[in-house]
């Protein structure tokens, strides 16, 4: 889990570069009885969509990596 913390802010600054789309950050959300805490929006809120950032760590071989 430390890993994936770490490398957030790479993963999200390069999601931006390859979609070109800004993604923008909030704190923790309440939805009445449900609440969230995205890794990151894309677009103006409150009509966006979430990002939620995933650093699986590979012990250091990419390729183990598959979507």
């Amino acid at each position: 889990m430390e890993w994936g913390v770490i490398n957030e802010a790479a993963a999200i600054d390069q999601c931006q570069k390859i979609t070109g789309h800004e993604v923008s950050s909030m704190g923790f959300e309440h939805f009445g009885c449900l609440g969230a805490c995205p890794d990151g929006l894309v677009g103006i809120f409150p009509v966006c969509d979430l990002l939620e950032v995933k650093c699986p760590y590979n012990k250091g071989k990419p390729e183990l990596d598959s979507p």
